[in-house]
């Protein structure tokens, strides 16, 4: 008698949740649903991230001009790339769920190199703009690198990681610069200016247009121009007098022009 009317107990319980579980659901507002994000239709769209510095090509361990006359090289260039959204030519937005970290180690040891590369399949049809944001958001930027497979973006092997309080560094250029304005060219002072931390996020927002074709790939190159990590818009960082920031106490100030400069480094180009 008692597995008879734990049965009975059961099945009525079953009943009731389901006819709960379909009030509920019909009483939910739908989000909004892009109107594509079924098209069996796709593309393969290709983004390079190719560095330059002002109107010269960069590669790594080459040695450029400050405008304040030091000659310098960059050793170090890595930024954490993620939010990635398409807008589409009637205003639809589709994001795609991608983290990328830009390592031009990879991509710019040699003249000619394309840099590097992110591809996505994307619903075939006409786009009007490209936005992305550098750095990680709070969920992403506190989960633990040792969760990560050792090739993944996020991983403790890609030296990005500062620990759980910090999270990641969003953005890490290094290198050598020569101070002395010396014709010799010895580079032998350091800088090291390290972004992270939820107010060093800056959003990139690039007005392109460009259509994706069945069975095509297309390709968007984004320059990085590198040089405006030292003087943009009127502004210099003097390596001289400021070369270090990990973007924590009284170097916060320094972490935080070098954020906004680089927000200023991308265009892109099809």
């Amino acid at each position: 008698m008692r597995l008879k009317i734990n049965i009975e107990h059961n099945y009525t319980a079953t009943i009731f949740c389901c006819i709960f579980l379909c009030l509920f659901l019909s009483a939910c507002k739908k989000d909004k649903v892009d109107p594509d994000i079924n098209n069996n239709t796709q593309a393969s769209l290709m983004i390079f991230f190719k560095g330059i510095v002002g109107a010269e090509e960069f590669v790594m361990n080459q040695i450029y001009t400050h405008n304040l006359g030091y000659p310098y090289r960059f050793e170090t260039v890595k930024f954490y790339a993620s939010n990635f959204t398409l807008t589409k030519e009637n205003g639809d937005k589709l994001n795609l769920d991608t983290v990328i970290l830009v390592d031009f180690y990879n991509g710019h040891l040699n003249a000619g190199s394309s840099g590097e590369l992110l591809c996505v399949d994307v619903p075939v049809t006409n786009y009007t703009q490209l936005d992305f944001t550098v750095g990680l958001d709070s969920s992403i930027n506190h989960a633990d690198p040792a969760n990560y497979p050792p090739d993944h973006p996020l991983s403790t092997y890609q030296g990005t990681h500062w620990g759980w309080a910090g999270g990641y560094r969003f953005a890490q250029f290094e290198g050598k610069v020569d101070t002395s304005l010396s014709t010799t060219q010895t580079l032998n002072h350091s800088f090291v200016y390290h972004t992270g931390f939820v107010d060093l996020i800056r959003e990139i927002e690039l007005n392109t247009s460009f259509s994706m074709s069945d069975g095509q790939k297309t390709s968007l190159k984004i320059n990085v121009d590198l040089e405006k990590i030292f003087h943009n818009n009127g502004n210099t960082i003097d390596p001289k007098i400021d070369f270090f920031t990990h973007a924590t106490g009284n170097d916060f100030p320094l972490a935080e022009k070098v954020a906004n400069h680089f927000k200023n480094a991308f265009s892109v180009s099809n």
